[in-house]
């Protein structure tokens, strides 16, 4: 299946940016759009997963043991503690002589915001068991506000509000410990991508969750 993607990703043209409307996304995730061509793709996941589980099923003789071994999961486990990297070595190449120091604080600025994103929300081992059970693997990095707080209302003009004051200083001091910046591995079997061009130009995430977690 990866191999047909790939040929299908170099063999087709380039298209048009499409429309992003609403119409358009439930079009995709439609049986007629984009859901189709991952359907066989989503498939092949599930039966890996059955299998990473260890839920799989097989005959035995009346009177037999059914054992069902770990041996695919070994592998994927395998797999992921020699691939996944213990740290980054991030170089980020100057772009002249008088260059040098910026790119020095640039390349510990992402060195220290890599292991902040690692500290907070790991994700790499399970990148890599994602490469190794479907063949691809997405990640999500997104700011969380959450993390960093809301600044309240400031009050009236000529007003004096110590509680604002106070409120305010302890927002600036969660700021300066918390990094705002998460990241989360996200299962393929939740997205359906442009697979038309080598850099896809959407990718839409479907799931389910609770209704008491949509915020309106």
């Amino acid at each position: 299946l990866a191999d047909q993607l790939t040929t299908d990703i170099i063999s087709s043209s380039p298209l048009a940016e499409p429309d992003f409307t609403l119409e358009w996304i439930r079009s995709q995730i439609s049986s007629g759009g984009a859901q189709s061509d991952f359907r066989v793709f989503h498939r092949i996941c599930r039966f890996m997963d059955v299998f990473y589980n260890g839920e799989f099923d097989f005959f035995v003789p009346e009177g037999g043991d059914k054992i069902r071994l770990g041996t695919f999961r070994s592998v994927i486990k395998t797999l992921v503690s020699h691939v996944t990297p213990q740290s980054m070595d991030i170089t980020v190449p100057p772009p002249g002589p008088r260059g040098l120091a910026r790119a020095e604080l640039i390349e510990e600025f992402l060195s220290g915001a890599h292991h902040c994103l690692e500290e907070n929300t790991p994700i790499r081992r399970d990148l890599i068991r994602h490469q190794g059970l479907y063949g691809v693997a997405w990640g999500k990095i997104a700011f969380e506000a959450t993390r960093w707080g809301k600044f309240p209302t400031p009050p009236e003009e000529g007003e004096l509000d110590t509680a604002y004051k106070e409120e305010v200083r302890d927002i600036i001091t969660k700021r300066n410990i918390n990094f705002p910046i998460v990241g989360e591995a996200v299962n393929p079997q939740e997205l359906v991508w442009d697979h038309a061009s080598l850099r896809p130009r959407w990718v839409i995430r479907q799931y389910q969750t609770d209704a008491s977690w949509v915020a309106a």
